[in-house]
């Protein structure tokens, strides 16, 4: 089984995000003008690129991604999160809930074995189990997640996977630049699948913004995307796959 190296280790975090889509054929492009203002962050020893799989819980009548098509200004929503590299992950994953308050992003998280999570998904309480693989009391966060998904009745919808290049002067995670690419959808039950077009760069600060960005900005021709969701763009993909195929 793959593990990695060195994983992110904060279980709260909260932010402002940006995001700035691009082209695929700016990849060695936007390389470099990132190498140029921070330092790559290796999460896996020697190498740069970590393998990303984000599975989205949500409603069966898809809650999460109803409130995001209304642009409510607040939002809630679950996310199992996987590292590692080369499409291989690690054992231990990330619950996550991510709030989006305006431009805002909260995150409160937890560290769990993968075996055990489709016990959490069966509503199992599992907390002990939790507890082992933590090294901050989790427990508040754990019970929140956890009363969500019983009262909501969450369950997988759309997986992501994908490619990143992190970027940060240290381990403060105070500011941070990330590449993605090869991003691509499936359904939860992998019958439907396939790719979503184009790279994105996030760049996630504490609300003071880096004096460099509008120069980098300038140079790759970046235009801020005001509604941008992997998740979103999951599931409409995965509709539009759905409706071409008609009723069952």
């Amino acid at each position: 089984m793959f593990e990695l190296h060195h994983a992110p280790a904060s279980t709260t975090s909260q932010r402002v995000e940006r995001k700035y889509p691009l082209p695929d054929t700016m990849l060695e492009a936007a390389v470099v003008e990132l190498r140029g203002v921070l330092p790559i962050y290796r999460y896996a020893g020697s190498h740069d690129w970590s393998s990303i799989r984000t599975t989205y819980l949500d409603t069966d009548g898809l809650q999460c991604y109803e409130e995001y098509q209304q642009n409510l200004p607040v939002r809630r929503k679950i996310r199992l999160r996987q590292y590692g590299v080369g499409g291989q992950f690690d054992k231990v994953c990330w619950v996550e809930l991510k709030v989006k308050n305006r431009n805002i992003s909260l995150k409160r998280r937890f560290r769990c074995l993968a075996s055990n999570l489709p016990a959490l998904m069966r509503g199992e309480d599992i907390l002990a189990r939790v507890l082992r693989e933590n090294e901050t009391d989790v427990t508040r966060t754990y019970h929140t997640i956890r009363s969500m998904i019983l009262e909501q009745r969450l369950a997988p919808v759309v997986r992501v996977d994908y490619e990143r290049l992190s970027f940060q002067p240290d381990d403060s995670n105070s500011l941070r630049l990330t590449l993605d690419r090869n991003v691509r959808f499936c359904s939860a039950c992998l019958q439907h699948q396939g790719p979503l077009e184009g790279m994105v760069i996030e760049v996630k600060h504490n609300g003071i913004k880096p004096p460099w960005f509008p120069e980098l900005r300038e140079s790759l021709g970046l235009r801020r995307a005001r509604r941008f969701s992997k998740f979103a763009r999951g599931i409409r993909q995965l509709n539009r796959l759905r409706e071409a195929e008609g009723p069952p």
